[in-house]
């Protein structure tokens, strides 16, 4: 399947779907399948609740919903690091020099306090850093589960809000751009 004919399909989805059940798996199936590119369910889901003049709660909903898909992947990576960590380093820990005390010791370093919280924070609220490789060095380094759900879905809730709102401006400015060129092309 291209990335042409996924995002096609998410198109077609996106018309005929309700708007939060499309944010909430869109948000999973992005993260779980990555050639997605990162903004298309928000800017999306932006343009047609600008088009369907949905008010700031649901939009704030739909923010919400989108997180809670993408942070439910993101737990999904974590575990599965967590145990592609145990058999790598049970396996071949003795070649890479490397043992499981020794990544274990590095991941509570990062379970010790708040600027860990806030790096993973930025980390998903950043639009151009990618989740994938937050979410497998946090399962691998077993960075504090409910930290990392907490700041990932915080976090993610900011990203999601900026894609949204290029969404909601787009389609505003498109509008009025629309709206002016009949305007002149009546006069």
């Amino acid at each position: 399947m291209t990335l042409n004919s996924i995002l096609v399909w998410l198109t077609y989805w996106a018309e005929r779907v309700p708007l939060p059940y499309f944010v909430f798996l869109g948000g999973f199936i992005e993260e779980i399948r990555a050639p997605i590119p990162t903004p298309f369910i928000m800017t999306t889901a932006g343009i047609l609740a600008q088009t369907q003049q949905l008010g700031i709660f649901y939009l704030i909903l739909l923010v919400i919903l989108n997180a809670t898909g993408k942070t439910i992947a993101y737990a999904v990576f974590y575990v599965l690091a967590d145990k592609a960590e145990d058999l790598v380093i049970g396996r071949f820990g003795k070649f890479l020099g490397v043992t499981h005390q020794s990544v274990e010791s590095f991941g509570k370093r990062f379970s010790r306090g708040w600027r860990d919280d806030v790096l993973i924070f930025l980390s998903r609220a950043v639009p151009f850093i990618p989740t994938l490789p937050v979410s497998l060095v946090a399962g691998a380094v077993r960075i504090h589960w409910k930290s990392f759900l907490f700041m990932s879905f915080a976090g993610t809730c900011v990203r999601s809000a900026l894609f949204m709102s290029v969404g909601l401006s787009g389609s505003q400015y498109s509008g009025n751009f629309l709206q002016t060129v009949r305007e002149v092309d009546h006069w």
